[in-house]
């Protein structure tokens, strides 16, 4: 007797990213002039990685004293002219970035989930010359926390990409990276070097996919804040 194997249906995948770019008064001349220079260097890798079939999503923040959504996520391709960039003044809260990065991507994530998508781990990818007089620690530790055995804290936090505005900008990336020490960090005085950075970390990172959504999640604190999906090797 013929055996018959029940076909695997196929699943689209789809890998968020999220842009944020700092508009703090300190931002304000040649650093923004660097950001609004390297952006369009950026997509284009972003567009061109090839990474599990996966369809790039694309959302873009500002922040200052407060962050907010300019560009809600959308499929890359169709965010090829981004919102114009003007620094809004005030100083930079790292803090208020997170929180809002938290909320929208149990949002996004969710909905993502509920269309029928495998969604990848969601990179943030920050542009900022770091001058902040926040404490942000608190709402990193909130975005970034996950025990994976206990299922406490936010099992879709995302990997965080920092990229720091010419070499004066802020001297320790690392405190803003996620995972701590394994994502590649560095200052940019142009394109290439932002190129760089993400291309460097295209290259060593395999992401894999989020936890689905279910209702009985716990979101209390938990311990750990490391990846345990996802292939950094």
């Amino acid at each position: 007797m013929r055996s018959w194997t029940k076909p695997v249906p196929h699943v689209e995948v789809r890998w968020p990213w999220y842009l944020a770019v700092d508009v703090s008064h300190s931002m304000r001349g040649k650093r923004l002039q660097v950001v609004e220079a390297t952006l369009p260097a950026l997509l284009d890798v972003l567009e061109d990685a090839v990474v599990e079939d996966a369809t790039r999503l694309l959302a873009m923040l500002e922040f200052a004293g407060t962050a907010r959504l300019v560009a809600p996520l959308d499929v890359l391709n169709r965010l090829r002219r981004l919102p114009g960039i003007t620094a809004s003044g005030g100083s930079t809260s790292f803090g208020g970035l997170f929180g809002l990065l938290r909320e929208l991507l149990a949002r996004d994530v969710r909905l993502l989930h509920a269309d029928g998508y495998r969604v990848l781990r969601p990179v943030l990818l920050l542009l900022t010359d770091g001058e902040t007089a926040d404490e942000w620690e608190a709402q990193f530790y909130e975005l970034t926390e996950y025990d994976s055995e206990r299922r406490v804290g936010f099992p879709w936090y995302p990997i965080v990409l920092p990229i720091g505005v010419l070499p004066d900008a802020y001297s320790d990336l690392d405190a803003l990276s996620f995972p701590p020490g394994r994502v590649p960090t560095r200052p940019v005085i142009g394109a290439d070097d932002a190129v760089q950075v993400v291309t460097t970390f295209l290259q060593r990172f395999r992401p894999e996919p989020l936890p689905t959504w279910r209702g009985d999640v716990a979101f209390g604190h938990g311990h750990g804040g490391q990846p345990v999906t996802d292939d950094f090797s």
